[in-house]
C-alpha cells in the first residue's frame, strides 16, 4: 500500500517525528503487521474516534466499524512503537451522561498513549448546526461557540464533564502517572477511578488551586491510600522518577532508613531504593517481588527525540 512505501521511506530519518491522522478501521491486518516493525517513537497517529455508540454515530452520519477500530488501537498500544493520540467529543446528539461514559470507558480500557476529551463545537457552517432545534442545544454565541447544554445533557452535568476532563488531563494525559493508572486500572474501572480523584480534589477544594508535581502525586497517593500497598507505592515512586528528570523523591515517597548511593554507570545519577524489582516491557510495569532493598538509577537520554523517550531502568541489588 502507499501507507506502507511512505512510512518505510520515512524511517530512513531517524531522529525525525513524523505525524498522521489515521482512520483506524482501515488499517488493514497486513498493515498493522507491518506497524509492528516499525522504529520506535518515530510515527505518531492521530484516530479520531468521537464517540463509540451506534446511534450517535449514526445521527452524525459517521461510518465506523467499531469492533476493527477497537483491534486496530489495541495492537497498536501492545507493540508500544507508534504514540497513539484519540479523541472523544462530548455533547454528541442524543448522547446521556451514561452514553458518553460508556464511550469512555471502552476508549480508555485500549490504553492510548494519549486521549483527547473534547466538547461539541457550533462552528460557522458546520452541519451539527441544523440539528440545533432538534436536540435543544445552548451554545455560546461567541467563539468557541462551545455547547452548554442539550435535551440530554444539563448544564451541571456539562460542568461535571469539565472537571473529568480536567483531571484526567492532568493524571492520564500528561503521562506522569502512566504506570500507576495502568496498575489501578486492573482492579478498577477507568470511570471510577477518575471520578475517586475527582471527588478526592472537590473534598479538598483543590480545583480552585494551582498545583505543583509533588503535589499531584500527593493527590494521586491519598486518594487511593497508597500508603498501605507496597507495590503499587512503589510504581509510584517510579512514576515520578520516569516522567521527570529528577533524582530526589518528595518526603511522602521516601523510604526510611536508606543511605544515598550512587550508580556506577555514570557516577552521578542517584540510586533510588525500592521495596521490588520492576520490569518494564512494551509500556507495561511489571513488580517483581524482592527480599531486601532494590536500588535503581533511572536515567533520562540526553537528547529526547521522537515520541516515546522512555528512560533506561539500572537495578542494583
Amino acid at each position: 500500500s502507499h501507507m506502507k512505501e511512505l512510512i518505510r521511506w520515512l524511517s530512513k530519518f531517524r531522529g525525525i517525528a513524523f505525524h498522521f491522522e489515521v482512520v483506524g478501521d482501515l488499517l488493514t491486518d497486513d498493515l498493522l503487521s507491518f506497524l509492528e516493525t516499525v522504529p520506535e517513537g518515530m510515527f505518531q497517529f492521530e484516530i479520531g474516534i468521537q464517540t463509540t455508540d451506534p446511534s450517535s454515530q449514526e445521527k452524525i452520519k459517521r461510518k465506523q466499524n467499531n469492533k476493527k477500530l477497537f483491534s486496530a488501537i489495541d495492537r497498536l498500544v501492545r507493540a508500544n512503537l507508534i504514540h497513539l493520540h484519540c479523541d472523544l467529543i462530548f455533547g454528541l446528539p442524543g448522547e446521556t451522561l451514561d452514553d458518553i461514559l460508556k464511550s469512555f470507558e471502552k476508549v480508555c480500557m485500549l490504553r492510548p498513549h494519549e486521549l483527547q476529551l473534547g466538547f461539541l463545537k457550533f462552528l460557522p457552517g458546520s452541519p451539527i448546526k441544523n440539528l440545533i432545534n432538534d436536540y435543544g442545544y445552548k451554545y455560546q454565541s461567541t467563539p468557541p461557540y462551545e455547547f452548554i447544554s442539550n435535551n440530554d445533557l444539563s448544564a451541571s452535568q456539562l460542568n461535571y464533564l469539565k472537571k473529568f476532563e480536567d483531571v484526567f488531563d492532568t493524571f492520564y494525559n500528561s503521562k506522569r502517572f502512566r504506570f500507576t493508572i495502568q496498575l489501578l486500572l486492573k482492579k478498577r474501572t477507568a470511570v471510577e477511578i477518575f471520578n475517586l480523584l475527582l471527588e478526592h480534589m472537590e473534598a479538598n477544594n483543590l480545583f480552585s488551586l494551582s498545583h505543583s508535581l509533588n503535589t499531584q502525586y500527593k493527590i494521586i497517593h491519598d486518594t487511593f491510600s497508597l500508603e498501605a500497598d507496597f507495590a503499587a507505592l512503589d510504581i509510584l515512586r517510579l512514576d515520578y522518577l520516569y516522567a521527570q528528570r529528577v533524582h530526589r523523591l518528595p518526603r511522602f515517597l521516601e523510604i526510611d532508613g536508606t543511605r544515598q548511593k550512587t550508580w556506577p554507570g555514570d557516577r552521578k545519577t542517584p540510586l533510588v531504593p525500592f521495596l521490588h524489582t520492576i520490569r518494564i516491557a512494551k509500556g507495561d510495569a511489571e513488580v517483581i517481588p524482592a527480599t531486601s532493598l532494590q536500588y535503581c538509577a533511572v536515567v533520562h537520554a540526553e537528547d529526547s527525540l521522537g515520541y516515546l523517550n522512555p528512560p533506561s531502568l539500572n537495578w542494583v541489588p
